[in-house]
């Protein structure tokens, strides 16, 4: 459980870590106007990607019964989806 923990952790970290830095790779090179705020909020940008990557990975574990929390993934991802939609 542990390992599987770690795992899944680094999964998330890896994601986001890479949609971070695919953002930041586009506003460098095509968005000059956005390079000062992007680095201004850093930190809320990379907060939203993880919620974002996290959000996700709960929709797929409810969505393919995976899920070991079946009601607070499954209220987690209805919240999102009423949200979004």
């Amino acid at each position: 459980m542990t390992l599987e923990l770690i795992e899944e952790v680094a999964q998330w970290a890896l994601i986001t870590a890479a949609l971070y830095f695919i953002f930041a790779a586009y506003t460098e090179r095509t968005r000059e106007a956005w390079k000062v705020p992007f680095a201004k909020r850093r930190w809320a940008l990379l907060a939203a990607l993880a919620l974002a990557v996290g959000a996700v990975q709960v929709g797929e574990e409810v969505l393919g019964g995976e899920s070991r929390h079946r009601r607070i993934d499954f209220a987690v991802h209805s919240f999102t989806r009423s949200s979004i939609l």
